[in-house]
């Protein structure tokens, strides 16, 4: 009998609901709009961080790289320098993330036979009180090497690993073609 204004009125209470709902899932479908957005500006920004990080470890590495300077105009750093930038390269090459020279890979490869022995093994010790290098001057081989692990040196030198890294596979890539 009166079935006619209760049926209006739960039609009238689940208008009421519809709206709600359509507005509550308006405001999350803007929310997750909005999120989107900034997650894509996130990325966005994350990736020129990167780049110029890159960048950064990449100029310094160029400006670093005195090879061409002649050996006897080289500041005692900057041959410490040259020496950690064989070791790094040598480190970030293989897995593990360790490398060792001895003095002739340092005499021979890094300096092209210019210092002495015993200048070498005094480079190599220095370097070799670092964090991260290790001088071994009384190894049960009998070969005095310098070794670094790349797990404990500095951030800023692991950053430069890695962009000597990058850097020689990309020049590597642009020889192949």
């Amino acid at each position: 009998m009166n079935k006619q204004p209760e049926l209006e009125d739960l039609q009238s209470e689940l208008s009421a609901l519809e709206d709600k709902i359509d507005g509550a899932l308006a405001v999350a479908q803007n929310a997750l709009q909005q999120n989107a957005d900034l997650q894509s500006q996130i990325d966005g920004l994350e990736a020129k961080n990167e780049r110029l990080e890159f960048r950064i470890a990449e100029l310094e590495l160029k400006g670093e790289q005195k090879v061409d300077k002649e050996y006897k105009l080289l500041s005692r750093e900057e041959k410490h320098e040259l020496i950690i930038d064989d070791l790094l390269r040598r480190a970030r090459a293989v897995a593990s993330g360790k490398a060792k020279v001895e003095y002739s890979d340092v005499m021979h490869g890094t300096f092209n036979s210019k210092p002495s022995p015993d200048h070498c093994y005094t480079l190599m010790a220095e370097v070799g009180d670092r964090d991260g290098f290790e001088y071994n001057d009384t190894p049960a081989n009998g070969n005095i090497h310098l070794r670094v692990d790349l797990a404990n040196v500095s951030e800023s030198l692991a950053a430069k690993a890695d962009a000597q890294f990058s850097l020689a596979k990309k020049e590597e890539t642009q020889e192949a073609d």
